[in-house]
């Protein structure tokens, strides 16, 4: 995104609303920086580490759009 990362989005996102913060799916092939890793596990939100099936990716957004499928990854 143009001037905006993910976590940047994330925390504009909970800035105005809290119950915002919980509706992420992150997207990263960055886990193996520190920094990273533990921004994305504090958010307590799901994230699938680049490259990843596209089944992991409907695992994850599934249960958003209330189609009784549960996430395994939360």
């Amino acid at each position: 995104m143009p001037g905006l990362d993910g976590l940047q989005l994330y925390e504009k996102a909970r800035a105005i609303d809290k119950r915002y913060a919980t509706n992420f799916v992150f997207m990263s092939g960055d886990l193996v920086r520190e920094s990273t890793k533990a921004f994305v596990n504090a958010s307590g939100c799901a994230c699938l580490e680049k490259p990843f099936a596209m089944d992991a990716l409907y695992r994850n957004i599934a249960p958003f759009f209330n189609t009784g499928t549960t996430s395994t990854t939360r």
